[in-house]
């Protein structure tokens, strides 16, 4: 994806790129609350669709909940080694495709295929979801005021205006299949247009530190997520990778 040069990695913005910044991330906040609201306010409909009660239903979102299990061990290596631009973008097309793949489970009635969009979007979401807190938190730090909870507040904007959406398309009977694939290519396009404004830096942490076959510092996660060797050094115990950071460079 083209980088306006405006908007190119830097470790030292000014005031006005960081400003850029946190209007780009105010918005990534704002339409992720708008397509979580959009998926939720059809829940009645996605009823009649699968001709499911209740009790059947939530079982079929239970899937949602391994996607972003599943997620949770790849997040911060993945953001880590590709940049949280890469994941940012990434994550918004194949957010898209799976919301598209409930959708069209809703047309068709089937359960199974809701099974694995339901699956896809919640495995999409979870990488959004770190980049852009992530991004949030460099934004603090540049601006160096307290601001996180702009954004939270713009997620619940977001899902406020996500539920009153719901609540026309189906107030004039249009299916989720359209409501759900208008919403979604429309928050689509907004996502992919602000994330070169959102991110100030977003390269690979191995770039940063010289390249990848450079890399000096234990391989994290982002925003708090391990990495898959942070996991694995967990269940060893701590690991050996601590031990020799502890060591230094002359063990290596």
């Amino acid at each position: 994806m083209a980088v306006p040069p405006r908007y190119r990695p830097t470790a030292t913005p000014d005031a006005h790129r960081s400003m850029h910044a946190r209007i780009g991330v105010f918005v990534l906040f704002l339409s992720m609350g708008v397509l979580l609201a959009t998926f939720l306010s059809r829940f009645p409909t996605l009823l009649i669709d699968f001709d499911v009660d209740k009790d059947v239903f939530s079982i079929l979102l239970i899937s949602g909940a391994g996607g972003a299990i599943v997620a949770l061990l790849l997040t911060g290596w993945m953001a880590a080694r590709f940049g949280t631009r890469f994941v940012l973008v990434w994550s918004t097309v194949a957010h898209a495709v799976s919301f598209l793949v409930v959708a069209y489970s809703s047309h068709l009635g089937s359960r199974p295929l809701f099974v694995v969009g339901q699956f896809l979007v919640a495995f999409s979401f979870s990488f959004t979801n770190v980049a852009m807190n992530a991004e949030a938190a460099a934004i603090e730090r540049h601006l160096n005021r307290k601001i996180m909870p702009q954004f939270h507040a713009a997620f619940s904007v977001g899902m406020a205006v996500g539920l009153v959406i719901g609540y026309f398309f189906s107030r004039f009977e249009v299916s989720a299949f359209r409501h759900y694939a208008i919403v979604v290519l429309a928050f689509t396009v907004i996502r992919l247009a602000v994330v070169p404004m959102a991110v100030i830096d977003g390269r690979p942490t191995e770039t940063k530190a010289g390249g990848l076959g450079g890399l000096r510092h234990r391989e994290g996660g982002v925003s708090g997520f391990p990495g898959p060797h942070d996991w694995g050094d967990r269940l060893r115990g701590g690991g050996e990778r601590e031990r020799r950071d502890a060591v230094g460079d002359d063990f290596r």
